[in-house]
């Protein structure tokens, strides 16, 4: 089952360790990511900038379970 979960992007690292060891090892995380290259001051930038912003998603077999989705809450 696939979750969506609003994140304050400073804590990423954090969360993703945090549902990994909740919810199980074998959790997929999918965050899109874009990456844009731009010129400043004569010198080539690149940034990655998130898709959908302050969400992710997640999907894992045992998120169709009340027990796991009332902990992750």
């Amino acid at each position: 089952m696939w979750i969506v979960f609003k994140i304050d992007r400073k804590k990423l690292n954090f969360f993703r360790n945090e549902i990994k060891f909740k919810a199980g090892s074998k959790t997929l995380i999918y965050s899109p990511k874009m990456l844009i290259n731009y010129f400043l001051k004569n010198k080539l930038v690149s940034k990655e900038l998130l898709l959908l912003g302050d969400y992710i998603f997640c999907y894992n077999k045992n998120f169709s379970n009340k027990f796991i989705l009332e902990t992750l809450s």
